[in-house]
């Protein structure tokens, strides 16, 4: 416990600049697999007011990032791939969410605490202005990387899709850390608040 204490002490958090783009999109690339978060996405989270990126750094290095989203019913469809009559059934009675979209810590800076404080920093910043918070958590082989995170912060599992990134991955042409070339072949369990 006194380990993940220092490191916490250590760590800090601040909203994306243009100064982390190239270690943020290698970091991606190292985790998620290439291509999977570019340039023009990480540009939008400086452009656009309804999407954060939080970046934790670690006695002054980058240790973890978290990309948000606040968004209306209609903007889930782009979020829900194939499966956008499962949401729009699911959610027809929200007006705003807030989506947690993409959690990346280091291996060497995991199971310190860092990702935790990532996702309830930003619950706090979607919950100002959004009905229900959900998060689509990447699983593959059966593990599911932010499963702890997710229930630490008090989201609970409401489904789970096979082969959830397929279509997007051919479409988007990113190759998945796990699965090679395109298509993705990773479930996906959605959570809520």
């Amino acid at each position: 416990m006194k380990k993940t204490e220092s490191v916490l002490g250590s760590t800090n958090i601040s909203r994306l600049n243009k100064s982390h783009f190239s270690e943020l999109i290698s970091i991606a690339k190292n985790s998620l697999g290439d291509g999977y978060i570019t340039l023009s996405e990480l540009m939008s989270y400086l452009e656009e007011d309804s999407r954060v990126c939080l970046v934790a750094k670690t006695k002054g290095e980058i240790s973890g990032f978290q990309l948000m989203k606040r968004c209306r019913p209609s903007d889930l469809n782009v979020l829900a791939n194939s499966q956008k009559i499962w949401f729009r059934s699911r959610y027809k009675n929200y007006s705003s969410f807030g989506i947690l979209k993409t959690l990346v810590v280091l291996p060497e800076n995991q199971k310190q605490g860092i990702g935790t404080l990532l996702t309830k920093k930003s619950i706090e910043i979607l919950q100002e202005s959004s009905q229900k918070i959900i998060s689509i958590c990447w699983e593959n082989d059966e593990v599911t990387p932010v499963l702890a995170v997710l229930q630490k912060c008090g989201l609970s599992q409401v489904h789970k899709f096979k082969s959830f990134w397929a279509k997007d991955s051919l479409e988007k042409k990113y190759r998945c850390i796990i699965c090679g070339a395109p298509p993705c072949k990773c479930s996906a369990f959605i959570y809520e608040t």
